[in-house]
């Protein structure tokens, strides 16, 4: 009888089909299952990509605004070159060596820049100095302040392309405790901003804002309204600046993202990955300004 059963049993077992059988049933769902969890993943680089883009766009464009509401004067786009406008301004690239530092100006702006109490000058001597006098009596310094970009960024390790915007500014001191002015830096007339004049500035001190914005699509800009200058060619990132003009000046700027890159799809143009933002801000008033009148 043992040996009756110990042969039976011996028999039983899967054929050589079934196994193959069940080899295909379980690889179908294994790679139905990892294709699953493939795309989960690459579903949620996008939407993370998407989301990142959106916000740094927000913030770089919150930062540029809040900059802005603090100017007493914004170069119209047509002063941004080296020409200039006649009896209007000179042209800011002809003070400042934009191309050597391989950046585009977009946005210039003089600023009235608070200047905290801890910074000030303990002593003004004595006899006073009246330039010493004046800062303690206003607390206050103009600053240049230019928001450009540049696309150049071959084997950049830190930033993403395809475009970055900078920040340079120039204030009057390096250092307001002890007056240290900034060299190439010169005061502007209050009544004649745009005719401020200067040499030998340096650009090392020109960092980036923000990344990941885009570059294409060069015909596909807003116009500006009447009475605007365009201050670019880029249509990713560029301003509308009013004119300057008896009731003030703003700027209508626009900006747009790119989180293709990010997203694993570095030659989509899907609009989903193209944020964008436009913002309008309005420049403070300066006692005593004088705007001029473009023709």
């Amino acid at each position: 009888m043992v040996r009756h059963w110990s042969r039976k049993s011996s028999t039983k077992g899967f054929t050589l089909p079934e196994l193959l059988m069940a080899m295909v049933v379980a690889g179908i769902v294994v790679y139905a299952m990892l294709s699953l969890v493939i795309s989960l993943l690459n579903t949620d680089r996008r939407e993370t990509a998407k989301a990142q883009t959106q916000t740094e766009m927000t913030q770089a464009m919150d930062y540029i605004a809040r900059d802005l509401e603090q100017a007493v004067y914004i170069y119209p786009g047509n002063c941004l070159g080296t020409s200039g406008v006649t009896d209007i301004c000179k042209g800011l690239g002809s003070q400042i060596n934009f191309t050597a530092a391989g950046v585009t100006p977009v946005l210039a702006f003089w600023k009235l820049e608070q200047v905290p109490d801890e910074e000030l000058p303990d002593d003004c001597g004595d006899p006073p100095d009246p330039e010493c006098i004046a800062l303690l009596t206003g607390r206050h310094t103009y600053t240049l302040v230019v928001y450009s970009y540049q696309t150049n960024l071959v084997n950049h390790e830190t930033w993403d392309g395809p475009t970055v915007i900078n920040r340079f500014q120039l204030r009057r001191y390096t250092n307001t405790s002890t007056l240290e002015q900034t060299p190439g830096y010169s005061d502007p007339n209050p009544s004649k901003f745009g005719e401020w004049e200067s040499s030998g500035i340096n650009l090392d001190n020109n960092p980036v804002l923000v990344d990941s914005v885009d570059q294409h699509d060069a015909n596909s800009k807003e116009a500006c309204p009447d009475g605007y200058t365009d201050s670019n060619t880029i249509s990713s990132f560029y301003a509308c600046v009013k004119n300057p003009s008896a009731s003030g000046q703003d700027a209508i700027i626009y900006l747009r993202g790119n989180a293709a890159k990010r997203a694993g799809q570095p030659n989509s143009r899907n609009p989903v990955y193209l944020p964008s933002i436009k913002r309008q801000v309005k420049a403070r008033s300066v006692l005593n300004y004088t705007p001029l009148k473009l023709e």
